[in-house]
């Protein structure tokens, strides 16, 4: 399927597709660093996601961190550009910002299995891609750590730790000259649990 179809294809589905509105209740005694964050997104870029990804429930994914004494969330994506000087860096937004109702319909967090000593090496490498000021690759090249997408960044931070976490799933992605990891890639892995899934919060 060519990059045209898929701009139509996305067209005809934007208002049919995952709604904004929704604000979630997080229980942050829940959370644990190195857990992974998805999201159902709003953008453009996640109905693309969507299409392609048949098995997947969620467009996007980032890593829960603990920095400066509050829960974060590092993440690349595009068209998020207002707290980063209008440049397509990673990204570490508060919770809240992430699932913000204009950007996410749905979310979750996942953990996976092995010991929080582990988990918070994870999220310390995610920190430090962050730190380098790594931009969003639009071209989705898994070659290239120059720049990232969101699964990559996922992959590359459990990498460190010796973890594959998507365990070599990829897929052909009708934006990309390469194979990319989608979300549900990661999500598939038996040893990661979803394990909280957000729910709304309730109407004053």
């Amino acid at each position: 399927m060519n990059k045209s179809l898929i701009f139509i294809l996305v067209l005809l589905i934007f208002c049919i597709g995952c709604q904004s509105g929704a604000e979630f209740f997080i229980d942050e005694s829940k959370l644990q660093e190195g857990d992974i964050a998805f999201r159902g997104g709003t953008s453009v870029s996640s109905y693309v996601v969507e299409i392609a990804d048949k098995n997947g429930i969620y467009s996007h994914s980032g890593m829960l961190v603990k920095y400066e004494g509050k829960w974060k969330i590092v993440h690349a994506v595009p068209g998020e550009e207002d707290e980063t000087d209008g440049i397509q860096y990673l990204k570490m937004d508060d919770l809240d910002l992430f699932f913000a109702p204009d950007r996410a319909c749905a979310g979750c967090f996942a953990r996976y299995d092995t010991t929080p000593e582990v988990l918070e090496k994870v999220a310390q490498e995610a920190i430090r891609w962050w730190k380098k000021k790594i931009l969003f690759d639009n071209d989705y090249l898994m070659s290239d750590t120059t720049k990232l997408y969101c699964s990559q960044l996922v992959q590359l931070s459990f990498e460190s730790q010796g973890i594959d976490v998507a365990q070599g799933r990829c897929h052909k992605f009708p934006l990309a000259d390469e194979m990319v990891i989608y979300p549900s890639d990661i999500l598939d892995n038996p040893k990661i649990t979803r394990y909280y899934i957000l729910e709304e919060k309730p109407k004053n």
